[in-house]
Protein backbone atom coordinates (compact mmCIF):
# COMPACT_ATOMS: atom_id res chain seq x y z
CA UNK A 1 0.00 0.00 0.00
CA UNK A 2 1.65 3.85 -0.88
CA UNK A 3 0.12 6.45 1.76
CA UNK A 4 0.49 9.44 -0.76
CA UNK A 5 0.55 12.79 1.39
CA UNK A 6 -1.16 15.88 -0.27
CA UNK A 7 0.04 19.24 2.26
CA UNK A 8 -0.10 22.43 1.71
CA UNK A 9 1.07 25.39 4.08
CA UNK A 10 0.06 24.51 7.67
CA UNK A 11 1.25 26.45 10.56
CA UNK A 12 1.69 24.35 13.55
CA UNK A 13 0.54 20.76 14.45
CA UNK A 14 0.38 19.09 17.76
CA UNK A 15 0.06 15.33 17.37
CA UNK A 16 -2.61 14.29 19.54
CA UNK A 17 -3.57 10.11 20.94
CA UNK A 18 -6.73 9.01 21.85
CA UNK A 19 -10.18 8.28 20.56
CA UNK A 20 -11.57 9.73 18.04
CA UNK A 21 -10.88 11.32 14.34
CA UNK A 22 -8.14 13.34 14.06
CA UNK A 23 -9.53 17.18 13.53
CA UNK A 24 -7.77 20.24 13.12
CA UNK A 25 -9.18 21.05 16.41
CA UNK A 26 -8.15 17.99 17.82
CA UNK A 27 -4.79 18.22 16.55
CA UNK A 28 -4.15 22.20 17.36
CA UNK A 29 -3.58 22.88 13.72
CA UNK A 30 -3.84 26.11 12.92
CA UNK A 31 -4.81 26.59 9.09
CA UNK A 32 -4.12 30.05 6.98
CA UNK A 33 -6.79 31.42 5.03
CA UNK A 34 -5.51 30.71 1.99
CA UNK A 35 -4.08 27.00 1.70
CA UNK A 36 -4.71 24.92 -1.09
CA UNK A 37 -4.13 20.95 -2.02
CA UNK A 38 -1.92 20.61 -4.94
CA UNK A 39 -3.11 18.42 -7.91
CA UNK A 40 -0.94 16.08 -7.33
CA UNK A 41 1.35 14.90 -4.32
CA UNK A 42 4.36 16.72 -3.35
CA UNK A 43 5.64 13.88 -1.51
CA UNK A 44 4.89 10.09 -1.59
CA UNK A 45 5.42 7.97 1.65
CA UNK A 46 4.73 4.08 1.77
CA UNK A 47 5.68 0.97 0.05
CA UNK A 48 4.26 -2.36 -0.08
CA UNK A 49 7.75 -4.40 0.12
CA UNK A 50 10.94 -3.01 1.14
CA UNK A 51 12.02 -1.20 4.19
CA UNK A 52 10.49 -1.82 7.04
CA UNK A 53 10.05 2.01 7.64
CA UNK A 54 7.85 2.70 4.96
CA UNK A 55 6.09 0.11 5.36
CA UNK A 56 2.57 1.64 6.62
CA UNK A 57 -0.67 0.08 8.09
CA UNK A 58 -3.81 1.72 8.83
CA UNK A 59 -2.70 5.20 8.93
CA UNK A 60 -4.46 7.08 11.33
CA UNK A 61 -3.45 10.24 10.70
CA UNK A 62 -0.57 12.59 9.32
CA UNK A 63 0.59 16.00 10.12
CA UNK A 64 2.83 18.36 8.29
CA UNK A 65 5.13 20.28 11.03
CA UNK A 66 6.73 23.67 10.81
CA UNK A 67 9.63 22.41 9.68
CA UNK A 68 8.27 20.94 6.86
CA UNK A 69 9.06 17.54 8.30
CA UNK A 70 5.88 14.78 8.24
CA UNK A 71 4.53 13.04 11.25
CA UNK A 72 2.20 10.12 10.61
CA UNK A 73 0.30 7.81 12.89
CA UNK A 74 0.59 4.42 12.23
CA UNK A 75 -1.82 2.82 13.60
CA UNK A 76 -1.07 -0.84 12.58
CA UNK A 77 2.32 -0.58 14.58
CA UNK A 78 0.63 1.94 16.95
CA UNK A 79 4.06 4.30 15.92
CA UNK A 80 4.42 7.58 15.45
CA UNK A 81 7.14 7.59 12.20
CA UNK A 82 8.88 10.89 11.39
CA UNK A 83 9.52 11.60 7.88
CA UNK A 84 11.86 14.82 6.12
CA UNK A 85 10.03 17.17 3.82
CA UNK A 86 11.08 14.73 1.28
CA UNK A 87 9.99 11.29 2.31
CA UNK A 88 12.84 10.59 4.31
CA UNK A 89 12.72 8.45 7.50
CA UNK A 90 14.13 9.65 10.02
CA UNK A 91 13.23 7.73 13.01
CA UNK A 92 10.15 6.30 14.67
CA UNK A 93 8.62 6.12 18.30
CA UNK A 94 6.08 4.39 20.31
CA UNK A 95 4.38 0.42 19.64
CA UNK A 96 1.92 -1.15 21.06
CA UNK A 97 1.81 -2.49 24.79
CA UNK A 98 1.93 -0.79 28.09
CA UNK A 99 5.41 -0.38 29.21
CA UNK A 100 7.96 2.80 28.94
CA UNK A 101 7.03 4.78 25.62
CA UNK A 102 4.25 2.37 23.77
CA UNK A 103 0.84 3.08 23.28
Amino acid sequence: MRASVWMAGVGMAVVAFGGGPATAERLAIQVPEDWSLSAEPIVRIGVLSGDDAYQLHDVESSALLPDGGIVVLNGGSGQVRLFDRAGTFLRQFGGRGEGPGEF
